[in-house]
């Protein structure tokens, strides 16, 4: 079991690191960095693919394993497509460019470790329950707890993909806004209604359905490193801190911070 466990990490790696640094090398050549979040979700696509391809046995319960990543990366991977197509690079990498030109770093250099380095740790942390649920040697079979994380699985998805169309909805009838940024209006309907974010809270639930299905397998328990990593960065780190570091400058937001649940769906307060 372990020899399979090192197997699938070694997979895991090559698969991230081709990735990751091949577009990291694109991104040189075009001057766009944001073009990482366009291949984030294509990689645990991809990482799924080959572990199931070198899985032995190949069960209904690795099957299961890997579909659910797949599904999520090419729902998440076309609409990040189609949200940024002519767009050029993100305001979020321009300012960081922006920041690391002032402390007189190579922007190549940061880059390397400091963008596409941290994805690529973050993606293969992340792929800790596929890693160890697809390594086991003998078939499991999907009992209860892999069933409750399908279910749990299933409504992280369906949070995350409805709550992304909420918000594109949201900004193409208020795209001819004009007006200074402390004005622009805020989503406060539908999902938005009851947590400020259901897109990364329904990321963090995918990952944790996905945790749940591969703590039945032998060493299982430890790939929940990879649920509880995606729940802190898109809490603390990358997603929400980062988004709200920002819109909490407008009056109408600081207002919603009051009212709506940061991150679990919460009735909204009176």
């Amino acid at each position: 079991m372990t020899d399979s466990i090192l197997f699938n990490i070694y997979i895991t790696a090559t698969i991230v690191l081709l990735l990751v640094y091949t577009v990291y090398t694109i991104h040189l050549i075009i001057d766009d960095a944001s073009i990482i979040d366009l291949i984030w979700g294509a990689g645990f696509g991809l990482v799924a693919i080959g572990l199931l391809i070198f899985a032995n046995p190949k069960s209904n319960y690795n099957v299961l394993l890997a579909v659910l990543p797949i599904v999520w990366s090419v729902r998440y991977t076309t609409f990040i497509f189609l949200r940024n197509w002519g767009k050029g690079e993100d305001d979020r990498y321009t300012a960081l460019r922006e920041r690391i030109g002032k402390k007189k770093t190579p922007w190549w250099l940061f880059s390397f470790y400091g963008v596409y380095g941290f994805q690529a740790v973050a993606m293969f942390t992340v792929c800790a329950p596929l890693i160890i649920g697809m390594a086991a040697k003998t078939p499991i079979q999907i009992g209860w707890l892999p069933i409750v994380g399908l279910c749990v699985w299933v409504v992280g998805f369906l949070f995350e993909a409805i709550g992304d169309m909420q918000l594109e909805s949201f900004k193409r009838k208020h795209r001819d806004f004009d007006g200074p940024y402390s004005d622009k209006p805020v989503l406060t309907s539908g999902l938005w209604r009851y947590t400020r974010h259901p897109n990364y809270f329904g990321n963090a639930c995918m990952w944790w359905g996905v945790g749940l299905i591969a703590v039945v397998a032998p060493y299982g328990w430890i790939g929940l490193i990879g649920p509880a990593f995606m729940n802190f960065a898109l809490v603390y780190l990358t997603g929400k801190a980062n988004n709200e570091r920002k819109m909490t400058k407008r009056p109408a937001y600081r207002k919603y911070v009051e009212t709506t649940s940061g991150f679990f769906p919460m009735p909204p307060k009176q």
